[in-house]
């Protein structure tokens, strides 16, 4: 008797933290919907010419141009240095 009380208060700890963590997973997951913006809304929420001056680099053209995929970030980088 004495080790089934100790099991049943081991599950009944895990499901209370079990529904602590959903919880949790639940408000984080609001708090990302208002404070996460996309790299893209970044690139064009940020001081343009602060963005010209850390992009209009040698090696960061070299680098960023080999490697990054081709898309929407791309090609308004490829706007700005223009």
């Amino acid at each position: 008797m004495k080790n089934y009380s100790k099991l049943n208060l081991v599950e009944d700890i895990q499901k209370k933290e079990l529904y602590q963590n959903k919880q949790t997973k639940k408000i984080l997951d609001e708090v990302k919907k208002v404070t996460h913006k996309d790299m893209l809304t970044i690139v064009k929420e940020i001081d343009q010419e602060f963005l010209l001056q850390t992009i209009n680099r040698e090696q960061f053209k070299k680098y960023f141009f080999e490697n990054a995929e081709e898309g929407e970030i791309k090609e308004y980088i490829k706007k700005i240095l223009k």
